[in-house]
């Protein structure tokens, strides 16, 4: 069986200026941004922090690098142009797979590590299992 689906996105939370500053600092939109207060899709739970994401829209593989590597080729070498619209955020790359029996490829190169600790960007990586 194949990956059933492979979801990776840098996703910067806790700012307090807004999602469009955020994509002006560094030079790029993101798929989605939310204020805090913002109903969360599909619940009845409210955002209690603002939001900004950038999704990989590669194509499903068993392979993360490459996702990362998508993100990491569209964003400056380190978020130091965060602190003209914001003084405190978090950054994370979030990596969700879901697999019915095959396991993905989540081996990261020294190098995209590297450039990933530059971004002083955290990691999650979520595996599920579906039935």
């Amino acid at each position: 069986m194949a990956i059933e689906e492979m979801r990776v996105s840098l996703r910067i939370t806790g700012f307090s200026c807004s999602g469009e500053a955020i994509s002006a600092a560094l030079g790029i939109d993101g798929t989605e941004t939310w204020q805090s207060g913002d109903p969360v899709p599909k619940t009845a739970m409210r955002r209690v922090v603002n939001g900004w994401v950038l999704r990989s829209p590669l194509p499903e593989g068993r392979e993360l690098e490459p996702h990362i590597l998508w993100l990491l080729d569209r964003l400056p070498h380190t978020l130091n142009s965060l602190v003209n619209v914001t003084t405190e955020y978090a950054a994370e790359f979030s990596c969700g797979v879901y697999t019915r029996e095959e396991m993905p490829v989540l081996a990261l190169s020294p190098e995209t590590v590297a450039r990933i600790a530059a971004l002083e960007a955290a990691i999650d990586i979520d595996v599920n299992l579906v039935a």
